[in-house]
């Protein structure tokens, strides 16, 4: 499975509009893939560039997405709640993390 993960410079789990990173961590083979986020300051921008890089999920916490990129998700990719803060914690936390395709609303509405 590759799971998309959103970071930042200091590699710290950031909503998709901040994240300077997309990693597509390969369950298979354990490898991590470091591209540089082409949607940075959009939600919906970053998700289609996760949902073109093929990802088979993407690694969630409460504010990381919206309603636009959750809907223009939806069905096509699977959703990882976590709740590490950084990239190294999240990648030791994807066994047990659980994989679902649809998300509450209270993980993708609008935050202040």
């Amino acid at each position: 499975m590759k799971i998309a993960i959103p970071y930042d410079l200091k590699e710290r789990l950031v909503p998709l509009d901040n994240a300077l990173y997309i990693g597509i961590f390969d369950t298979d083979s354990s490898k991590l893939d470091e591209k540089e986020s082409l949607g940075y300051g959009s939600k919906e921008a970053t998700m289609q560039y996760i949902i073109d890089l093929g990802a088979d999920a993407v690694l969630v916490k409460k504010g990381f997405l919206c309603p636009g990129s959750y809907a223009m998700s939806k069905g096509k990719i699977r959703y990882i709640i976590v709740n590490s803060k950084t990239l190294k914690d999240a990648i030791k936390e994807l066994p047990s993390a659980e994989i679902r395709d649809e998300l509450n609303f209270e993980i993708y509405k609008e935050t202040e």
